[in-house]
């Protein structure tokens, strides 16, 4: 099912930049969380930019791209503490097992912004070892931002998966 309002390709924004699944699935997380749809990927992409928050340099396959400090300074350049959003960040080493994130977002109103592997993703493996998504600092940039919503259970009451709003795939 697809989540109404919701941006299911990136590289719409004025700058022409194509990396930005982050300003993407940074829009799509807080305008779901806040009940809105006032937020769009080009003012993501710009306040970024502006606010050297995202890589601006290169390929504009490349350009947009957030790390994960990037992502939280862009929350906090597009928010006030009245919107009331929160942020948790988990490092890699010590990210939240598929059960711990799933009991999360049974909470309506939270959502997760994910780095993943693009190529797992979209099963098109590949040799994804030089990918910034497994090298640590400010300064790497994640292969893929998705946004993660509600879990999705089976008849047997076992968690089957998650409802996902994937920029870079269209789904």
């Amino acid at each position: 099912e697809r989540i109404e309002g919701m941006a299911y390709t990136q590289g719409n924004n004025e700058l022409g930049y194509e990396g930005t699944c982050g300003p993407t699935s940074l829009a799509n997380s807080l305008n779901r969380v806040m009940d809105t749809n006032k937020l769009t990927e080009n003012d993501m992409v710009k306040t970024a930019a502006d606010n050297k928050l995202c890589c601006t340099s290169g390929p504009q396959k490349n350009c947009g791209g957030t790390s994960t400090r990037n992502i939280v300074d862009l929350v906090d350049k597009v928010t006030t503490p009245e919107d009331n959003v929160t942020t948790e960040v988990y490092e890699y080493g010590n990210a939240l097992s598929v059960d711990e994130l799933a009991d999360k977002l049974k909470d309506s109103n939270t959502v997760a912004m994910v780095g993943v592997d693009s190529s797992t993703l979209w099963d098109t493996r590949g040799d994804v070892t030089n990918s910034s998504l497994f090298v640590g600092g400010d300064s790497d940039y994640s292969d893929h931002w998705i946004m993660v919503d509600k879990p999705v259970y089976g008849d047997d009451g076992k968690l089957d998966g998650f409802n996902i709003v994937d920029s870079g795939g269209g789904e």
